[in-house]
């Protein structure tokens, strides 16, 4: 029975086969072809399914290779953009990124040919995927030469907190509850110190310090403790810079220290304000003559609002002191009780 039908159906077509070669040429060849598949498909629907599965099972590495491929760039490029705002001009994250994808358990990052090298495993969720690639970064990249000076404790928590930063910069809200929850939270139930330290950064990130204050002075470490592999001393320096700042940011910049001068860092915040109707620059200049006198090597003038014109003028009269340069200064938006207010900062070094 089958074979009654089989020898009409391979005679209907090569006949179609002459019929569209003859008239249609080439297309016609195509076209036959295409009915061809048609008719096979139709009569073999079981068998057409099984060679399709074998196909798509053939070509799937390819595509895998091909996806895995295009997740790599968009993680490079995110946290390409997200190092950018961190850096301001800086080299806090001096270097690129290269994701390499790898087996589960072989997760770690290196420095090769001017980049960081991510070695990530596979993961179906890109956030997970971007809150471990951008801390694995993070952790190998940031203020890279000076790690070795900061306490390991306050370091590993400096990438936390950055790494939260450049998240939140980015709105990756999904990959910030990743990295809070399966990188942060296990390693605070380990160390109380290390949530106590993410807490106190996301603080002074809020002022927008971190990096203009804090990654600032740290940056310097290596450059002032070298050729020393390490020093135990200046851990608990580091330590009392953070607690330092924290205390500056948490008593409304008001009846605090404003002056740390230890044997690395040695630096004095200025904030600026008008607290009444007369305002006297010249007794900013009287503290940072003290400063000078006292070896600090850096003042940090600080102001909120309408106070940045202040800020600017008393900058200006500490310059025509000679007593302190203007490296930089910056004015960005941070967070207050009443929505967003601008900030100013201005960073003036030693002149001797």
């Amino acid at each position: 029975m089958r074979a009654k039908i089989l020898i009409p159906a391979v005679l209907l077509v090569i006949t179609s086969f002459l019929i569209f070669f003859w008239y249609f040429g080439f297309v016609g060849l195509l076209l036959g072809a295409m009915e061809t598949l048609l008719l096979f498909v139709l009569a073999n629907p079981f068998q057409s399914m099984g060679f399709l599965a074998s196909a798509a099972k053939s070509l799937r590495s390819v595509n895998f290779y091909f996806e895995k491929a295009a997740v790599a760039k968009r993680l490079e490029s995110c946290i390409g953009l997200y190092s950018k705002k961190i850096n301001e001009g800086k080299d806090f994250l001096p270097h690129g990124v290269n994701i390499n994808w790898v087996e589960a358990g072989g997760r770690e990052a290196f420095l090769k040919e001017g980049k960081v090298v991510v070695c990530l495993e596979s993961s179906q969720n890109e956030d997970r995927n971007l809150s471990r690639a951008t801390l694995l970064y993070v952790a190998e990249d940031l203020i890279r030469e000076s790690q070795r000076f900061v306490d390991p404790v306050l370091m590993k928590s400096l990438s936390f907190a950055v790494t939260r930063t450049m998240l939140m910069q980015g709105k990756r809200f999904g990959a910030l509850k990743c990295l809070n929850d399966e990188f942060i939270e296990t390693e605070a139930e380990k160390n109380p110190s290390i949530r106590n330290y993410v807490l106190t950064f996301d603080k002074i990130e809020r002022e927008g310090h971190l990096n203009r204050i804090v990654l600032e002075e740290f940056s310097e470490l290596n450059s002032k403790l070298s050729p020393a592999i390490t020093d135990p001393k200046a851990f608990q320096e580091t330590r009392d810079f953070v607690e330092f700042i924290r205390i500056f940011e948490e008593k409304g910049k008001t009846d605090v220290p404003l002056r740390f001068n230890e044997k690395t860092i040695k630096i004095h915040l200025l904030p600026v304000a008008r607290l009444n109707a007369y305002f006297d620059p010249d007794s900013f200049v009287k503290r940072t003559s003290e400063s000078h006198r006292d070896g600090i090597e850096k003042i940090y003038v600080l102001a909120r609002g309408n106070n940045y014109v202040l800020a600017q003028l008393v900058v200006e009269e500490i310059e025509k002191a000679k007593l302190y340069k203007k490296i930089s200064e910056t004015r960005f938006k941070v967070h207050a009780d009443n929505g967003l207010i601008e900030s100013y900062l201005a960073l003036l070094a030693r002149v001797n």
